[in-house]
Protein backbone atom coordinates (compact mmCIF):
# COMPACT_ATOMS: atom_id res chain seq x y z
CA UNK A 1 0.00 0.00 0.00
CA UNK A 2 3.02 2.36 0.96
CA UNK A 3 4.87 1.54 -2.46
CA UNK A 4 1.56 2.66 -4.07
CA UNK A 5 1.26 6.10 -2.34
CA UNK A 6 5.10 6.33 -3.35
CA UNK A 7 4.28 5.53 -7.32
CA UNK A 8 1.35 8.17 -6.88
CA UNK A 9 3.79 11.11 -5.47
CA UNK A 10 6.01 10.03 -8.09
CA UNK A 11 3.63 10.35 -10.98
CA UNK A 12 2.42 13.57 -9.38
CA UNK A 13 5.27 15.12 -8.80
CA UNK A 14 6.55 14.65 -12.88
CA UNK A 15 6.62 18.21 -14.68
CA UNK A 16 3.87 18.05 -17.27
CA UNK A 17 5.94 17.52 -20.04
CA UNK A 18 7.50 14.21 -18.69
CA UNK A 19 3.77 13.37 -17.76
CA UNK A 20 3.16 13.96 -21.41
CA UNK A 21 6.14 12.27 -22.94
CA UNK A 22 5.14 9.20 -20.50
CA UNK A 23 0.90 9.31 -21.76
CA UNK A 24 1.98 9.42 -25.38
CA UNK A 25 2.57 6.48 -26.43
CA UNK A 26 -0.62 5.41 -25.03
CA UNK A 27 -2.06 8.49 -26.65
CA UNK A 28 -0.62 7.51 -30.09
CA UNK A 29 -1.73 3.77 -29.88
CA UNK A 30 -5.60 4.97 -29.10
CA UNK A 31 -5.11 7.96 -32.15
CA UNK A 32 -3.97 5.20 -34.44
CA UNK A 33 -6.94 2.64 -33.46
CA UNK A 34 -9.34 5.58 -34.23
CA UNK A 35 -7.84 6.75 -37.29
CA UNK A 36 -8.45 3.33 -38.34
CA UNK A 37 -12.24 3.78 -37.93
CA UNK A 38 -12.69 7.09 -39.11
CA UNK A 39 -10.44 6.39 -42.39
CA UNK A 40 -7.46 8.50 -41.42
CA UNK A 41 -9.66 11.69 -40.33
CA UNK A 42 -9.00 12.87 -36.84
CA UNK A 43 -9.89 16.32 -35.83
CA UNK A 44 -7.60 18.53 -33.35
CA UNK A 45 -10.43 18.33 -30.82
CA UNK A 46 -10.78 13.91 -31.19
CA UNK A 47 -7.30 14.38 -30.41
CA UNK A 48 -7.91 16.37 -27.36
CA UNK A 49 -10.62 14.68 -26.31
CA UNK A 50 -8.38 11.35 -26.07
CA UNK A 51 -5.74 13.00 -24.27
CA UNK A 52 -7.47 14.36 -21.62
CA UNK A 53 -9.56 10.90 -21.61
CA UNK A 54 -5.99 8.99 -21.26
CA UNK A 55 -4.57 10.73 -18.61
CA UNK A 56 -7.94 11.12 -16.42
CA UNK A 57 -7.81 7.53 -16.91
CA UNK A 58 -4.76 6.88 -15.71
CA UNK A 59 -5.56 8.56 -12.70
CA UNK A 60 -8.35 7.03 -11.93
CA UNK A 61 -6.39 3.40 -12.37
CA UNK A 62 -4.20 4.79 -9.59
CA UNK A 63 -6.30 5.53 -7.25
CA UNK A 64 -8.33 2.38 -7.87
CA UNK A 65 -5.08 0.08 -7.46
CA UNK A 66 -4.82 2.35 -3.97
CA UNK A 67 -8.68 1.45 -3.27
CA UNK A 68 -7.63 -2.24 -3.74
CA UNK A 69 -4.57 -2.43 -1.38
CA UNK A 70 -6.26 -0.51 1.27
CA UNK A 71 -9.19 -3.18 1.11
CA UNK A 72 -7.30 -6.10 0.69
CA UNK A 73 -4.82 -4.18 4.31
CA UNK A 74 -8.55 -3.83 5.89
CA UNK A 75 -9.71 -7.25 4.80
CA UNK A 76 -6.56 -9.29 6.56
CA UNK A 77 -6.32 -7.32 9.66
CA UNK A 78 -10.06 -7.90 10.16
CA UNK A 79 -9.53 -11.45 9.48
CA UNK A 80 -6.88 -11.32 12.49
CA UNK A 81 -9.25 -9.83 14.78
CA UNK A 82 -11.83 -12.13 15.06
CA UNK A 83 -14.41 -9.99 15.71
CA UNK A 84 -16.63 -7.98 13.62
CA UNK A 85 -15.56 -5.08 12.45
CA UNK A 86 -18.07 -2.33 13.07
CA UNK A 87 -17.72 1.06 10.32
Amino acid sequence: MIAVMIVIFIFSMMPATQSDQASGAFLDMFLSFMRGLKNGDISAELAGAAHHFIRKSAHFAEYAILGITVMIAIWKEWKKAKWPLLL
